[in-house]
């Protein structure tokens, strides 16, 4: 009998399990459609992985669901995950879409450039929390 799996982490995970669940599909028929490691499949799913973009597309047409919901959700994981994206999270904000377009991006940055992004995300973050705090006060 197969262990059960752990809650999987972030946006991404929750959504692919519940339509594997859906559909009785296996994590080896996702295995199989990726051309992946049962291995991998169930780390994407746990979100301790993120997915290329091919095995993204791949996982939406077995899955059918929207390609651009699935990318989205994967961004929003990978900001989460970053050191602004907690700053974000602990500030509890929603976080917007067009901040979610950084994610992919961070990677990319050197440690000076993420330095300033992370102080101008703290700055959008106080002053959002500071006008929240006005007008509930």
């Amino acid at each position: 009998m197969p262990r059960p799996l752990p809650a999987p982490r972030g946006k991404l995970g929750p959504a692919l399990l519940q339509r594997i669940n859906e559909l009785g599909i296996t994590f080896k028929d996702v295995s199989d459609t990726t051309d992946r490691s049962i291995n991998h499949v169930r780390n994407v799913v746990l979100g301790v992985s993120c997915p290329s973009d091919e095995m993204l597309e791949r996982i939406s047409e077995l899955l059918k669901l929207d390609l651009e919901r699935l990318k989205d959700l994967r961004a929003e994981d990978m900001l989460l995950q970053s050191p602004f994206g907690q700053r974000l999270q602990s500030a509890r904000l929603e976080i917007p879409k067009s901040l979610l377009d950084l994610a992919p991006v961070w990677d990319n940055l050197d440690d000076v450039d993420r330095r300033r992004a992370a102080a101008v995300i703290q700055a959008l973050a106080d002053t959002a929390a500071r006008e929240k705090k006005q007008s509930n006060g």
